[in-house]
């Protein structure tokens, strides 16, 4: 717009006016860290970062939307830094004067699961995530005096990942020996604990327990296909022996016993104590001890909610399992 030509950012107040942040511009070919004195032009192409309300006003300011293929070309670098300094937290972006010391732009703030809007009275606060856009000079330097680059969310800390997996087989191999009986919540409990501990503590120290979908869709897939296989391998040589004479006969009535089963367990779950479909068949497939049929259900609603339910009844069925082995051995013994 001929309105904001030759005119600074710090005259013009865009931030404050419209919630958006400029990231960068690109003048005449040549790309620029948008600093206070920086003098908009006609011509001038901006990236700017923000909500859709807030962009389509800014648009009604400067001008209207283009393709940013130009800009995307010649991207600088954006690195996310975590605040870790004492000595940094509790100040806002203003006191730390962020743009003018290390000529960076703050493009967004991310505190736990919130995205906070970036302006210069932020208060920082230790552990908050700063997604940050400059030269690469410049950004080391910003980040040696607020803490320490964040790991791309792309990226999986395997050192979580594997401490993880080593304390829930830890817990579930853990037995304990209740009146001659030994009692134990069993690996897959075990497990799927741990990760409900770390998915709700997102970040242990400087360590971060995000681990992206990729990666947990690839490990998922390959703990059913190696249970499947292995549980096949174990029974496969005795089946046939086992079922000598009647196995049709058998095998059907087995069906027939677990639909049963599976069809009353769902009615009551939804009709007396009025489950969530998602969380009836969550406690189902703990009921079952199935990680299994779990990770069916969770691939068909496209969510971990079933999970919880799941880790309740597991934990009881568990449990009960165990216990009624060692009883009925004693009742038909006698």
């Amino acid at each position: 717009m001929p309105e904001v030509a030759g005119k600074t950012l710090h005259e013009l107040d865009l931030t404050r006016r419209t919630g958006c942040v400029i990231s960068r511009i690109d003048q005449s070919g040549s790309l620029v860290i948008p600093g206070g004195e920086t003098i908009l032009e006609c011509g001038d192409h901006l990236m700017v970062t923000g909500r859709v309300d807030e962009l389509q006003a800014f648009g009604q300011l400067i001008g209207s939307e283009i393709s940013t293929d130009l800009l995307r070309s010649r991207e600088l670098p954006t690195r996310r830094i975590q605040v870790r300094h004492k000595a940094v937290a509790r100040h806002s972006r203003a006191d730390l004067r962020i743009l003018n010391r290390y000529h960076c732009v703050v493009t967004r703030v991310e505190r736990g699961s919130l995205w906070i809007e970036p302006d210069a009275g932020v208060v920082l606060v230790r552990n908050d995530i700063l997604e940050v856009v400059g030269e690469r000079r410049d950004l080391r330097a910003l980040a040696r005096e607020l803490g320490h680059f964040e790991r791309p969310m792309s990226e999986t800390d395997i050192s979580v990942y594997a401490g993880g997996i080593v304390l829930g087989i830890l817990i579930g191999a853990a037995r304990v020996r209740v009146f001659g009986v030994e009692l134990g919540v069993g690996y897959a409990a075990g497990l799927l604990g741990m990760g409900l501990l770390l998915g709700a503590l997102q970040r242990l120290g400087p360590l971060r327990t995000h681990v992206p979908r990729e990666a947990r869709q690839l490990v998922r897939d390959l703990g059913i296909l190696l249970f499947v296989g292995e549980t096949g391998l174990a029974a496969g040589s005795a089946l046939w022996t086992e079922l000598d004479g009647m196995p049709w006969l058998l095998l059907g009535i087995a069906l027939l016993l677990n639909v049963a089963t599976v069809l009353i367990a769902l009615a009551i779950a939804r009709g007396v104590l009025g489950l969530r479909p998602v969380d009836a068949w969550g406690s189902l497939c703990g009921a079952l001890t199935s990680a299994a049929a779990l990770h069916a259900v969770r691939r068909a609603t496209d969510s971990n909610e079933a999970a919880i339910s799941y880790a309740a009844s597991y934990a009881v069925a568990s449990v009960l399992a165990t216990l009624a082995g060692p009883i009925l051995v004693m009742l038909l013994g006698t």
